[in-house]
């Protein structure tokens, strides 16, 4: 299990000012070193449960309660610390991506907190991500490193049997990102066969296990638009509109497209009120939504009111 330790230091930390106390001053109290306090504060350590009951009796209230309300599950653990460096991997930023490998490894991998089996496992699985995504750029180069052997290996996860079962996998999100990369790094080898195993698998257990979650359309369009563009690469083309159709009805279960086309639409016909020029393409866009998505009677009726009522749309 892991923790928002940074939120429980930051709490621990108010808690001890509202008591007017110092750092010194719990030290002095209960003997808990300075040091051991200031990494606990700092979110940079992991609490033992003798250090949280001595805390709970200066503090006077339960520190393993509030400890225990920081508790969040891998998913979430693993997907906060990957927003946080979205924008260097977004701007292609290897160099900062190799600093959080650095961190990650000092702070985790290193730990002796760290050794349940399944932890353990989680935390190899980032740290592989991580080296594989800061080398990147190199690794049609760099022959040190076989990230797409690395990848396939921390994932637990042989290749027959990811050839062969991709149905019947159940990837955690860590595990569908780890997909993603690998279906990348063969795209970018022109091995596309592989590309599409990959992104199936990870397509699979997005709609399989996360299909309630609050992150599901985030990576089922993630992952989907990875397909198109290795189906793109293949000149795939039916299966790109295959793919884009069962898209929007996954999205019209989740959003409704219904009330996304009537929501473009009103953008289009205001864009023409305030002289700009892309006021027909977005109504036209709207209504092919609609088309798309089976209200094909509605988009008929929606174009010919707008016709008569809008004629400067042009439709």
């Amino acid at each position: 299990m892991y923790y928002d330790l940074k939120g429980f230091g930051s709490e621990l930390r108010q808690i001890r000012k509202s008591l007017n106390l110092s750092q010194k001053q719990v030290r002095d109290a209960i003997g808990l070193n300075e040091d051991t306090l200031r990494k606990l504060e700092n979110g940079s350590s992991m609490p033992r449960i003798e250090t949280l009951d001595l805390l709970s009796i200066t503090f006077k209230t339960d520190i393993f309660r509030i400890f225990s309300n920081y508790k969040i599950s891998v998913d979430t653990y693993f997907e906060k610390r990957i927003h946080e460096i979205l924008p260097s991997i977004r701007s292609l930023d290897y160099k900062n991506i190799e600093g959080e490998v650095t961190g990650f490894y000092n702070t985790f991998i290193d730990s002796k907190s760290y050794k349940i089996k399944d932890i353990r496992k989680k935390m190899e699985q980032f740290g592989e991500y991580l080296k594989s995504l800061s080398n990147f750029e190199h690794s049609f180069k760099d022959q040190s490193r076989d990230d797409l052997t690395k990848l396939v290996e921390v994932t637990g996860i042989s290749l027959s049997e990811i050839k062969d079962g991709s149905s019947l996998l159940n990837l955690d999100k860590l595990e569908i990102r780890i997909f993603i990369l690998i279906s990348i790094i063969y795209r970018f080898k022109d091995e596309f066969h592989n590309s599409v195993i990959f992104l199936e698998a990870a397509l699979n257990s997005v709609l399989k296990k996360y299909d309630d979650d609050k992150d599901f359309l985030y990576f089922y369009f993630l992952v989907a638009l990875n397909l198109m563009t290795v189906y793109h690469r293949q000149n795939e083309y039916e299966k790109i509109d295959a793919l884009y159709k069962s898209s929007l009805k996954v999205l019209d279960g989740k959003l409704s497209v219904n009330t996304l086309a009537t929501y473009f639409i009103r953008v289009g016909i205001n864009k023409n009120y305030i002289k700009e020029e892309e006021a027909a393409y977005f109504v036209n866009f709207g209504l092919d939504l609609l088309k798309d998505t089976g209200y094909v009677d509605k988009s008929s009726r929606y174009r010919e009111t707008f016709s008569k009522k809008y004629p400067f749309l042009n439709l």
